[in-house]
């Protein structure tokens, strides 16, 4: 996936607060893109904001199990309410994974939407080996607003 190298480099960027991080990735074929990133309150999550709408979840120490499809399972709440997603309430939407991150924004379509207003953030993914972690995020001042 085209996203693999974006993980990389972030995910050994250091921060020493939530605040969002700007960044620019040269592409001398396809320009330049504008990316914002917070960690996640433990430090153990990225969450990637991309100027097209992309974003990226990377996880330092985690490897996602994914099914056939390369996909798992994920659900989140931004400020306390459960995602407006048309499933049934709490249910687990299939994202893509590459092993080390998940990117919600493929397998949902509103996702990046529902960022534009949220203070924080909160994610499960469950993976086809039966692995289920948690990362909570400060999302307030997020970049979504004005890159739309």
């Amino acid at each position: 996936m085209k996203y693999v190298g974006a993980i990389t480099i972030f995910l050994t960027t250091s921060a020493v607060s939530a605040a969002w991080e700007y960044n620019i990735h040269e592409d001398p074929f396809n320009g330049n893109t504008k990316y914002a990133m917070v960690f996640s309150y433990d430090k153990e999550a990225m969450l990637i904001v991309r100027e097209d709408g992309g974003v990226i979840i990377g996880a330092s120490n985690e490897y996602f199990c994914a099914d056939k499809d390369d996909e798992v399972n994920m659900k989140y709440i931004i400020d306390g309410k459960q995602n407006s997603d048309p499933r049934p309430r709490g249910a687990y939407i299939k994202v893509a994974t590459s092993g080390d991150a998940v990117y919600p924004s493929m397998g949902i379509r509103h996702f990046t939407r529902e960022l534009i207003d949220g203070n924080e953030l909160l994610v499960r993914i469950s993976d086809r080996c039966g692995d289920i972690v948690d990362y909570k995020f400060d999302i307030s001042g997020n970049p979504v607003k004005e890159w739309q």
